[in-house]
């Protein structure tokens, strides 16, 4: 509040990016424009490529197992794996196939813990899909998937963030169960906000009070012309 009452006495233009300004009841202050990222948004995208990539192998729901590679303790990391279950779930996916796989952090091996943890416990299941907070959740629930001899063909993952980590996947010479990740635009947050805030001081058009974006699918044929897209490369 204070910074909101400072501008007005300054007859300045005030946008928040990605991070919303709170008030003292910790609530955000809807009265200023805001662009920021709709975890829910994303985790559907991930949902929608992990189910297209289903459809497009012949696979069936009912003989597939999910990893919730979770990290319930981030909010954002809750509201991204939900977003996921809530597509898998509109697409004929049983909740008893979707499987819990807590990480202690939030990397790789932490990931790789925990969802051979799952595929361990459920051997008798022979194709598997995963999604989590970011890249690195998946990549770990794919090499686990590889440390117990499940070939990549019956594994789909599907990441978010685009991470360096994400595009050496695609560049390995051998496709890996890492089928795809979902890339957040840094250049529409930053120039529509922009753009947004030009328009709002020359032409008086204020802004919508709330934009919210989800991201880009890139996949291992077109993660270059995505990123290009985006304005990446």
């Amino acid at each position: 509040p204070g910074i909101v009452a400072k501008a007005a006495a300054n007859n300045l233009k005030l946008m928040t990016v990605d991070d919303r300004l709170v008030g003292a009841d910790g609530k955000a202050l809807e009265d200023v424009p805001h662009m920021g990222i709709s975890a829910t948004k994303i985790g559907e995208a991930v949902g929608q490529a992990i189910v297209d990539e289903m459809k497009a192998r012949g696979w069936k729901a009912d003989e597939v197992g999910a990893i919730r590679v979770s990290y319930d303790q981030l909010p954002t990391a809750v509201d991204r794996v939900e977003g996921a279950i809530s597509v898998l779930k509109a697409n004929g996916f049983k909740a008893e196939n979707i499987f819990d796989a807590p990480q202690a952090k939030t990397d790789t091996e932490a990931a790789l813990n925990a969802a051979t943890v799952v595929l361990n416990a459920h051997a008798d299941i022979k194709k598997w899909v995963s999604f989590g907070l970011n890249d690195e959740a998946v990549l770990g629930a794919v090499r686990a998937s590889e440390s117990v001899g499940i070939p990549a063909d019956s594994v789909i993952g599907v990441g978010i963030g685009g991470a360096d980590s994400a595009i050496n996947e695609f560049k390995k010479p051998t496709a890996t169960g890492f089928v795809g990740t979902v890339i957040i635009s840094p250049k529409r947050h930053g120039y529509e906000t922009a753009l947004n805030m030009y328009d709002w001081v020359a032409n008086n058009k204020e802004p919508e009070k709330l934009i919210l974006t989800s991201g880009a699918l890139a996949k291992r044929d077109d993660y270059q012309k995505v990123r290009q897209g985006l304005g990446i490369e």
